[in-house]
């Protein structure tokens, strides 16, 4: 092979240190090592037993955390590990809740597999689905709730009777998202736990993204199915300046539909998996024409304004359940 010139090992030799500079930041290794594959993550990564940030991205609105668990002879079961952790899981969730205002995440636990008597192993990896959190103190039953998942993931994949048992719990992934509950669209059911409390007007707007604008205007319509879109809609739909807002209607732009209307306030409630009522957007002060709207959110995203007729029966199992 060509041997290289003097001046081009040097050069080769600076472009290696400052790789390995850029690369080594707190005694960790940055994303120019690829810490997406797990073998990477458990040789490169140092520090133990401790969630370090692994990386962000889209302006620090996504970042994961990543623990590498060295407690490998202390435990032999996985739910022991979770809770033993389940701390440290707790003042992240916690301290992104204050940065991003609601968050989504998921968790991904990674763990070997033996088979005691071939000594051939295994890898496997269980994760939950993405949950949203809005309030801090929901954060420990949303974790309470994810590692019950994890663990019946666990129990199913042993219960297949291949013979492997827990040689160690390697690493624990959690997944950040900032939650952007941004806009009202088109027509989405209610939750049947919600419907039943019949304290909240769903306007059915299947052939716009008006949502906003019909459930504002829910509040002054009369008789037995509140939920149609017809005549009864239309003859108060000029009761409101609704000129400046674009449709689907952004959460943001409830202050210029205040600002547009004298003596009009709106605050805005949003739902979490658990069927328990949040605030999104609260006003200074309820002026006279006061409107109480739930924007709620399907599994693909899409959310939609409906009007609360009866915000103490919406929230009184919520109350009674807390006292």
């Amino acid at each position: 092979p060509q041997r290289l010139q003097p001046r081009q090992q040097q050069q080769q030799q600076q472009q290696q240190q400052q790789q390995e500079q850029d690369m080594e930041i707190d005694g960790q290794y940055e994303s120019l090592v690829n810490l997406k594959q797990k073998k990477n993550r458990l040789k490169l990564i140092c520090e133990s037993n401790k969630f370090i940030e692994l990386e962000r991205a889209f302006k620090n609105s996504l970042k994961t955390f990543y623990l590498k668990n060295s407690n490998v002879s202390d435990f032999k079961d996985i739910c022991l590990v979770l809770q033993y952790y389940r701390e440290q899981m707790k003042i992240i969730v916690k301290q992104l809740l204050v940065e991003y205002g609601a968050l989504k995440f998921n968790m991904i636990v990674e763990c070997t597999y033996i088979k005691p008597f071939t000594e051939e192993t295994q890898e496997a990896a269980f994760k939950t689905s993405n949950f949203s959190v809005f309030q801090s103190d929901s954060v420990d039953k949303i974790l309470r709730d994810m590692i019950k998942k994890i663990c019946a993931e666990e129990n199913d994949y042993l219960g297949k009777g291949s013979g492997w048992t827990l040689r160690s719990l390697d690493g624990i992934l959690l997944r950040f998202s900032k939650y952007k509950p941004l806009r009202g669209s088109s027509f989405i059911p209610l939750p049947k736990l919600i419907k039943n409390k019949t304290a909240v007007i769903n306007p059915k707007n299947l052939n716009d993204n008006e949502c906003f604008k019909w459930a504002i205007l829910a509040h002054y319509i009369q008789g037995p199915n509140k939920d149609r879109i017809n005549e009864r809609y239309l003859a108060v739909v000029n009761k409101f300046n609704f000129n400046d807002l674009s449709f689907p209607c952004p959460l943001k732009q409830i202050k210029k539909f205040e600002k547009n209307n004298v003596g009009v306030s709106v605050n805005v409630y949003g739902l979490n998996e658990y069927a328990e009522i949040f605030p999104l957007k609260v006003c200074d002060e309820e002026e006279k024409n006061h409107f109480d709207l739930l924007l709620i959110t399907n599994d693909k995203g899409n959310n939609h304004y409906c009007y609360i007729k009866d915000f103490s029966r919406l929230v009184r199992s919520q109350i009674t359940l807390h006292e």
